[in-house]
């Protein structure tokens, strides 16, 4: 994850030469949602925020770059879903006092990081901790359940 991405990029070249495949013919399946499913999940309620363009740690990226990431995924939401990107979730908790900065210049109101914990009223609205749920977690209504009281 902390590898410059040009190094990444670098390391699938040559290992799509070794195997003799042309990155461009495979196939680019996902288990993320279309943007279908974000306007059915918007109608029900659910808020989407910034998290970057690429996704890039933004503590190993030069201040503009991550000031472009930042800034990028802000405009892009508010291109598609006007006056509702005010949140922001650093990707994979990468951030320091200038990230943290970054994102409020950007005009995000509220961030989350991976620092587990819960929202007291003395958090800072840029730094909030948040009790990660994901489908481990999730499969059951009793391991959902422990995992919000702050069982595991």
């Amino acid at each position: 994850k902390a590898s410059p991405r040009s190094e990444v990029t670098a390391l699938i070249g040559r290992i799509a030469c070794v195997l003799d495949v042309r990155l461009e013919d495979l196939s680019r399946t996902d288990g993320f949602m279309d943007w279908d499913g974000v306007e059915a999940m918007r109608h029900g309620g659910v808020h989407f925020g910034g998290h970057g363009v690429d996704h890039l740690l933004l503590t190993q990226v030069p201040g503009e770059k991550a000031q472009l990431e930042i800034r990028g995924s802000r405009e892009f939401l508010e291109a598609r879903f006007p006056g509702t990107a005010l949140t922001f979730s650093y990707p994979n908790g990468y951030l320091d006092s200038a990230v943290v900065e970054l994102v409020r210049a950007a005009g995000f109101r509220v961030a989350v990081t991976t620092k587990r914990g819960l929202v007291s009223c003395f958090d800072d609205p840029l730094t909030v901790p948040r009790v990660n749920i994901h489908e481990a977690v999730s499969d059951s209504d009793a391991m959902f359940m422990s995992r919000l009281v702050g069982l595991f």
